[in-house]
């Protein structure tokens, strides 16, 4: 077997991990004789409680073994944003842009359906969130077919998408935050920036602002993944003869990145798809129910239309401009992708109908995201691996 081989085997097994464990999840969670296995052992909890918070294992995969996912995210992101794809200004303006129309559209269309439908309007914001880990994985499955510069293109406007929905949820969801944790979490990320402009370098100064960060946020109430990807942008880095801005091969937490990067798309992310996508589809709740067509659409439609229509608005007024290598079909593929919502929008679901009288509506939500989720997956992957056909049959014609 050729090295070339191996790599494109490496390379696609991340994605093809986490569809098989959310196949089996789901298969698990569907199936009478499985069911209540698969429920105990998801929700099983310690006792134990820490800020009206059941510590189990569903908790430890979201709350500590993510972190780990996207502290590895977070580098990524500032390698690309210093030294990569997205290191031209105008190039990284279109991720920011297109996060914001993939979030304000699907708003738009939820709104345009349940406006007239009271209580449900609180479910505005579950379609205008992107889940980093499933794109990504799924964008593995076509990683050789597409320019590099795509997935960079993605991860930023994940990542933006991501801290637009943390915003959401502060400012609309959560009744009251915790001052306390706030402080910690102001005073924490000081301290980081003051470790990035001293140019320090040791392990355990970051691993220990990492903990407390962790603990600010989750204290106040707002995702604690986005402290590991804080904690990853305030590693410095080094300046070369060149000017080149890099990370130093001698930084310690960069080697420990390079490092758990296999762990992490083998283990962590099957780990929490295992966790996360086994949804119940066998109620008799139906998803046309406005709801239900408010967050497919929004997913499925709303996401890669406001996408493209901020990208497309921001190269009109020279904002921004397409990343190295990619035309306007890759963006139009990778924004159906940005439509599989999945963890954050059922966390945003819950956050919206969370009382027991709305209990039918939140199963609608469920089987809607993951409708959505799916739709989006497909249409994202068909996309691509037809385009990249395309171009291959026309570069054999030339």
């Amino acid at each position: 077997m050729s090295a070339d081989t191996n790599s494109h085997h490496a390379d696609i097994m991340p994605g093809l991990l986490l569809m098989v464990t959310t196949l089996i999840a789901l298969v698990l969670a569907n199936i009478p004789a499985t069911r209540s296995n698969y429920q105990a052992l998801v929700h099983y909890t310690s006792g134990i409680t820490l800020f009206h918070h059941d510590i189990g294992l569903r908790f430890f995969v979201n709350e500590f073994l993510m972190c780990l996912f996207f502290f590895h995210i977070g580098l990524e992101l500032k390698y690309s944003l210093y030294n990569g794809d997205l290191s031209d200004r105008k190039i990284f303006m279109m991720p920011l842009l297109g996060a914001l129309g993939g979030m304000l559209a699907p708003a738009l269309i939820y709104l345009s359906l349940n406006q007239l439908e009271g209580g449900y309007v609180r479910g505005w914001a579950i379609p205008t969130a992107t889940d980093i880990a499933f794109a990504i994985g799924v964008l593995s499955l076509v990683k050789n077919r597409i320019p590099k510069s795509l997935k960079s293109f993605l991860l930023a406007l994940a990542i933006f998408d991501d801290l637009g929905a943390i915003l959401i949820i502060a400012l609309f969801y959560s009744h009251k935050l915790n001052l306390m944790g706030l402080m910690i979490s102001f005073l924490v990320c000081a301290y980081l920036l003051s470790l990035n402009r001293r140019n320090h370098l040791r392990l355990g100064a970051y691993c220990v602002s990492g903990i407390a960060l962790w603990f600010g946020l989750f204290v106040t109430g707002i995702h604690t993944t986005v402290g590991a990807v804080i904690t990853a942008v305030s590693i410095p880095l080094s300046t070369t003869a060149s000017g080149r801005r890099t990370f130093d091969e001698k930084n310690n937490l960069f080697r420990l990145a390079h490092h758990i990067a296999p762990y992490v798309n083998v283990i962590i992310l099957p780990i929490f798809a295992f966790f996360n996508a086994g949804t119940s589809i066998v109620s008799n709740n139906s998803v046309f129910h406005p709801v239900g067509v408010g967050i497919i659409l929004g997913l499925v439609v709303g996401k890669p239309l406001g996408i493209l229509l901020f990208c497309r608005i921001g190269t009109l007024l020279r904002l921004c401009r397409l990343p190295e290598k990619t035309n306007w079909h890759h963006i139009t593929g990778m924004s159906f992708l940005c439509g599989i919502g999945f963890t954050m929008s059922l966390f945003i679901g819950k956050l919206a109908f969370y009382h027991r009288s709305q209990l039918a509506i939140l199963n609608i939500v469920k089987k809607s995201v993951l409708a959505a989720s799916l739709l989006s997956g497909i249409v994202g992957l068909t996309y691509l691996s037809r385009l990249h056909k395309k171009q291959q049959a026309a570069s054999a014609r030339s």
